[in-house]
């Protein structure tokens, strides 16, 4: 085969991608960049190991090197990759050479597919580097050569992730220099979040589920792959989830990439709420698995949980699309009109005001139906009368927390209607909605109050925060719920009041703001300006 014929059997039908390809092996820096990283792990590996040892500290050499082994592949990889991704989509935009890939045939779309596999290769290659590093752990009788293979697996989705992730980074930022920033101190808060929470936190409930998993091991993913046992639960915790999250976690970075790469006029909106309204049912199933799961006392706390973990999903889901633009733009509504599209593509499109009343809607039923759902399994079956007390809590911290997403859709509609920017409403809401939620408390000295007698008679002055909600089941559980109770839900009522006329302000307001965008596109086409005259 003749070079040229080797060229083109080799090269991606992506042009983007061939043209990355054909750069970073005429460069040679990615691999520079990578090659150092698989010599210092396994240093750092080693030489923790022997601490370990000189010490005479418990535990198996090859078990303690598997966990540090794969925890420094962890930090690494997200710290490296997504720092890599955010610089490349960055540099692009500041070397002057995205107005040329835009200006050419190519959707953006097709160029960001470009890039991102591009740095997913990237990714692989730091994978296949520490590879041949990890097999110590066999030879020191701590792992198997499938729970590496399988750490190694999972440690190429986390670099997948990591790298989609710097990509967003790098669309929404204005110069390389603050991508790299963005993306490492993104990094310093997140990644130990996420370590102590899924890795940590998660083991002790892995080790509770199958025994064979240690306790207190970050990495146990892997070790439950290998050792539990096949059946609905292993499917359930071990495939679905895992591949749900990803699955949606790729979709949303790939979309947020798109909006932060296309113009104002472009459609930034119909991605990101079909994925929300894709991602919103999975995320309800996955908050109830905890509460299914659980027996015992801990039942009612892991349905609170879960009740907590969809109330973040729906803030997150909120303030992400708060972005959304005022009204379609001209180019939107011109190629609705050649498509014919019909009402569903209509409310999916852009419109600000109907995005948030999509949010609120949708988050409120979600509520109400997690509460509903979880009440029921709390309730003790075959019995009559009153349902049971952590029913009742159940319901009560639904409708609680349901009447203050109410309150901070509608604020945050009123604050972007009077505001000049997206970002300064975002954080006028999230200051607000923080206040709300702790000032009682802080006023009221909540934590020397609950060590007095009838602390709960007392806590009754910071009933306006959401967050009296856990006092009032504690209220319900020992027996004495009514007067706290009663203060709650009126609280509740007025949150949901104050919401409902904060979102009925911030609606006729922007209605105003787009007749007067839309008044002010007609009178330029009507009455054009004079171009200048030619000197």
């Amino acid at each position: 085969m003749s070079d040229a014929a080797s060229r083109a059997f080799f090269r991606p039908k992506n042009l983007v991608l061939a043209r990355e390809l054909e750069r970073a092996i005429r460069t040679g820096r990615p691999l520079v960049l990578l090659l150092p990283i698989a010599p210092i792990v396994a240093v750092v590996t080693l030489g923790a190991v022997a601490v370990r040892g000189m010490i005479g500290a418990m535990g198996s050499p090859g078990a303690v090197a598997y966990q540090i082994f794969f925890s420094l592949a962890y930090f690494v990889s997200t710290l490296v990759m997504p720092a890599l991704a955010a610089f490349d989509f960055a540099s692009e935009r500041e070397m002057g050479t995205w107005d040329a890939l835009v200006m050419t045939a190519l959707d953006v779309r097709e160029i960001v597919r470009g890039k991102f596999w591009m740095n997913q290769a990237l990714a692989l290659a730091l994978v296949l580097m520490l590879a041949p590093i990890s097999f110590i752990c066999p030879l020191l009788d701590g792992a198997t050569v499938g729970e590496v293979g399988v750490a190694l697996f999972f440690l190429g989705l986390v670099a997948t992730l990591a790298t989609a992730y710097g990509c967003v980074v790098g669309a929404w930022a204005r110069s390389s220099g603050w991508a790299v920033v963005a993306a490492v101190g993104s990094w310093a808060v997140g990644a130990p979040l996420l370590f102590g929470g899924a890795g940590i936190a998660l083991s002790m409930l892995a080790h509770g589920t199958w025994p064979a998993v240690p306790p207190n091991t970050p990495v146990w993913l892997p070790l439950a792959f290998a050792r539990a046992p096949l059946n609905g639960t292993y499917v359930l915790l071990l495939l679905a989830m895992p591949s749900a999250l990803a699955a949606l976690g790729l979709w949303l970075f790939y979309l947020l990439t798109l909006a932060g790469l296309q113009n104002d006029a472009e459609d930034r909106t119909t991605g990101l709420k079909c994925w929300y309204l894709a991602a919103l049912p999975p995320m309800i199933a996955i908050a109830a698995v905890p509460g299914f799961m659980t027996r015992g006392v801990a039942r009612l706390g892991a349905w609170l949980g879960g009740l907590g973990g969809i109330f973040g999903f729906l803030l997150f889901a909120t303030f992400m699309l708060a972005g959304d633009a005022w009204e379609p733009s001209p180019t939107v509504e011109r190629r609705w009109e050649q498509e014919r599209a019909g009402w569903l593509s209509r409310m999916l499109g852009p419109g600000l005001v109907q995005t948030l009343m999509l949010v609120l809607v949708s988050g409120l039923l979600s509520t109400a139906m997690f509460s509903l759902v979880g009440a029921a399994a709390l309730s003790t079956p075959g019995t009559r009368g009153l349902p049971a007390p952590p029913a009742v809590a159940l319901l009560l911290c639904g409708e609680t927390w349901g009447a203050f997403y109410a309150f901070i859709v509608g604020f945050l509609l009123w604050a972007r209607a009077r505001s000049e920017s997206v970002r300064s409403a975002r954080l006028v809401s999230l200051f607000v909605a923080a206040l709300a939620a702790t000032a009682p408390f802080l006023l009221l000295g909540g934590a020397r109050l609950g060590i007095a007698s009838r602390a709960h008679d007392l806590l009754l002055l910071a009933s306006a925060s959401p967050l009296y909600a856990l006092v009032v089941v504690r209220s319900i559980l020992e027996g004495e719920p009514h007067l706290a109770m009663v203060t709650s839900i009126a609280c509740s009522l007025g949150w949901v009041l104050l919401g409902v006329t904060l979102f009925a302000f911030g609606a006729r307001r922007a209605t105003r703001i787009v007749a007067v965008r839309r008044r002010a596109r007609l009178e330029a086409s009507l009455y054009p300006e004079p171009s200048a005259p030619l000197r």
